[in-house]
C-alpha cells in the first residue's frame, strides 16, 4: 500500500505541475472539516492502516483507541448517512484536529481537498449549510480511479 500511496502522490503532484489549481489547496494540519463524514475503504486498506497502528502505537494507546471506536459505533450504528452527517461525529483517528494516521489514511481521505476552508466549514461543520467545496478535480479523479482499479482487481 505505501508504493500505491506513494504513487498517488507522485501522481498528483505531477499533476499538479502540469495543469495547477486554479487556487492554492487550503488544506493544512488542524483543519478538519472533512473528518467527521462516513468513508467507505477496501479491504486491503484497512490491514494496511491497522499494520500500521500496531506499528506506532503501543499496546495500551491501542486499547484506548479500541474503546474510541466503539464509542463512536454507539452513537452512529443504525444511522442513516444524513443522519449521521447532522451529529458531525469526527474520526476515531483525529487529535487535536489532525490525523494521527496521516502517513496511512485512506485513499479516500487522500482525495479531500479544497481552495476555501470556509467552504468546507459550510459543507461539513456542525451547521452545514452548503455541500459545494471546490476541489482540485484532478486530485479526486486519480484516487477515485486507483480505488477502483483495487476494486476490481
Amino acid at each position: 500500500m505505501e508504493r500505491l500511496f506513494s504513487a498517488i502522490d507522485h501522481t498528483t503532484n505531477a499533476l499538479r505541475t502540469q495543469d495547477p489549481p486554479s487556487a492554492p489547496t487550503a488544506c493544512k494540519a488542524g483543519c478538519a472539516y472533512c473528518c467527521s463524514v462516513q468513508v467507505q475503504v477496501l479491504a486491503p486498506e484497512i490491514l494496511h492502516l491497522l499494520d500500521y497502528l500496531r506499528r506506532t502505537r503501543t499496546k495500551s494507546q491501542l486499547t484506548e483507541l479500541e474503546g474510541q471506536v466503539a464509542t463512536l459505533d454507539d452513537r452512529i450504528h443504525g444511522l442513516s448517512s444524513p443522519e449521521r452527517a447532522k451529529l458531525n461525529v469526527p474520526c476515531a483517528l483525529l487529535v487535536d484536529g489532525n490525523c494521527s494516521v496521516y502517513e496511512a489514511r485512506p485513499i479516500i481521505c487522500r482525495s479531500g481537498n479544497s481552495s476555501d476552508a470556509r467552504r468546507c466549514q459550510a459543507a461539513f461543520g456542525p451547521n452545514a449549510t452548503s455541500s459545494s467545496v471546490e476541489t482540485y478535480v484532478h486530485q479526486v479523479a486519480v484516487c477515485r480511479q486507483v480505488l477502483k482499479a483495487l476494486a476490481t482487481g
